[in-house]
């Protein structure tokens, strides 16, 4: 078995489906695929086919732009005419969003050892004698009740 690497492909004649359930499957067919490596991920170009997309049938597509990744995060910058300038700054942003998530998943775990580490405590001094004086005022309450409801 050999691998093969592919950066980039055109197809003439495509179908692309997704989805699991009737009202979130689809299908694009008959389209015109541009496809180029991004790395983990896809960016397509479709032109051309027809779209079904739940109960919508038949639609005529006329030009679509995909992007697949494994974050799952799609950035699209138009700041400036030049498309390598663009480029270049919708790196960064994809960057920034992807650190972002990262520290939000380390900032979570770390919030959730030190609630476990918080509820693990042992109580202080003061706030057990305050709790066990507790216990003995009530104990002391319903033991004093005891002896006025007794049967003869």
């Amino acid at each position: 078995l050999r691998q093969l690497k592919v950066q980039n492909c055109t197809i003439a004649e495509a179908t692309f489906s997704w989805g699991l359930t009737q009202s979130g499957s689809g299908v694009i067919s008959k389209t015109t695929a541009a496809l180029d490596s991004n790395g983990n991920g896809w960016n397509a170009v479709l032109s051309g086919g027809l779209l079904r997309l739940g109960w919508l049938d038949g639609l005529k597509l006329q030009h679509a732009a995909l992007t697949t990744s494994p974050t799952g995060i799609q950035v699209k910058c138009q700041t400036t005419r030049q498309q390598g300038l663009n480029r270049f700054m919708a790196r960064h942003l994809l960057l920034d969003k992807i650190e972002g998530q990262r520290q939000a998943k380390i900032k979570e775990e770390r919030d959730r050892v030190e609630k476990l580490r918080r509820s693990k405590r042992k109580r202080s001094r003061g706030s057990k004698e305050r709790m066990l004086a507790d216990k003995s005022r009530h104990a002391a309450k319903k033991s004093s009740r005891r002896g006025r409801y007794s049967e003869d």
